[in-house]
């Protein structure tokens, strides 16, 4: 029972004493922020980290298809965008600067259950909004969306939304 006791004692102690060791201790001194001598400077002369940027994948309509046969025919183009974890925001984000801009504003993504529910300001399109597209323009919106999105595999389908209601085509 002494020899049990004894031995309790002998492990709280050490227990404690590497408690203390590691509270008292940064586990890498070129981390801490207060110890200014450790630590590292970049030469001004250094380019930013590659590692700041990434590059996606998006689908663009083929024109040259489109004008005499299929609208819904699309061709893959690799971006460059600062590094991000929402891929689907930065892909639209790019596709509704210049490809879809005909089609509405874009303003945010949400994935719900697989959806992208990706919703549009369209008081910025001309005439009745896009539910009066020709069907070689819904073919390129659906088909530049379809394809840029569902490559992700947390996406299984599109959903498109103005600020107050869904949009069917």
């Amino acid at each position: 029972m002494q020899k049990n006791l004894i031995f309790l004692v002998v492990v709280a102690i050490s227990a404690v004493a590497i408690w203390f060791f590691f509270i008292n201790e940064p586990v890498n001194k070129n981390l801490d922020p207060t110890d200014v001598n450790n630590q590292t400077s970049i030469p001004a002369d250094t380019t930013p980290d590659e590692t700041d940027e990434m590059e996606l994948v998006v689908y663009l309509q083929d024109k040259e298809v489109a004008a005499t046969s299929d609208c819904s025919v699309t061709y893959t183009e690799t971006i460059t965008v600062p590094k991000t974890t929402t891929v689907a925001d930065a892909s639209l984000a790019y596709l509704f600067t210049d490809e879809l801009a005909a089609y509405g504003k874009y303003q945010s993504v949400a994935i719900v259950n697989g959806v992208a529910e990706i919703t549009l300001d369209t008081t910025t399109v001309e005439g009745s909004g896009l539910t009066s597209l020709s069907s070689c323009q819904a073919q390129h919106l659906l088909a530049v969306l379809n394809d840029t999105l569902l490559q992700y595999d947390s996406i299984t389908s599109i959903e498109l939304y103005s600020a107050t209601e869904k949009i069917e085509f």
